[in-house]
């Protein structure tokens, strides 16, 4: 059985063009993260059954470019 996260991955649209598709971040769902390549994925479903995604580096990616600034 596929879980709504595996779903999201898949389908999911980048947060950052939500407002190409009408909408706003209000009426968001986070439904759960995940760690791949480096990058935390967390994941939303809004009102009308979108799935959405925000990105960020890990915390171990961040912590090695912010020691190579220094």
């Amino acid at each position: 059985m596929v879980n709504e996260l595996q779903i999201a991955w898949e389908r999911a649209i980048s947060i950052e063009s939500i407002g190409n598709y009408g909408g706003d971040k209000y009426g968001l769902e986070y439904i759960g993260g995940i760690n791949r390549n480096e990058k935390i994925y967390k994941f939303f479903k809004d009102d009308e059954g979108r799935y959405w995604y925000s990105s960020e580096n890990s915390r171990k990616e961040k912590n090695e470019r912010d020691s190579k600034r220094h």
